[in-house]
C-alpha cells in the first residue's frame, strides 16, 4: 500500500502488533547498470518512498484484517486531530 508518513505509520503498526514490511527500494531508472539514470521521474520516486507491505495471506482471520485497518485509521485520525488543534 502507499502511505503518507509511511515510516511513522509502520512504527505505529508494529507497536500495535501489526507486522509490516518497509524496504528501501531503488526505482528501476536509478538502478546502476541499466543506463536509465538520465530519466527524471519524481512521481515514481515519491511512490517508492510511500510503499509498504501489510500482512496478506489466506490464513489471516477476518478479525486480524479489521484490526489492522482500525489501527491504520486510528493513526491518521490522531494525526489529523493534532493538526487541527
Amino acid at each position: 500500500m502507499r502511505a503518507e508518513n509511511r515510516d511513522k505509520l509502520a512504527e505505529h503498526l508494529l507497536k500495535e502488533g501489526v507486522e509490516v514490511l518497509v524496504r528501501e527500494i531503488i526505482p528501476n531508472h536509478k538502478q546502476p547498470g541499466l543506463g536509465l539514470e538520465h530519466f527524471n521521474l519524481p512521481i515514481t520516486e515519491k511512490i517508492t518512498r510511500e510503499k509498504m507491505r501489510l500482512p496478506i495471506c489466506s490464513e489471516l482471520k477476518e478479525e486480524q484484517v479489521y484490526y489492522a485497518a482500525k489501527k491504520i485509521k486510528e493513526f491518521y485520525f490522531e494525526r489529523s486531530e493534532k493538526q487541527g488543534s
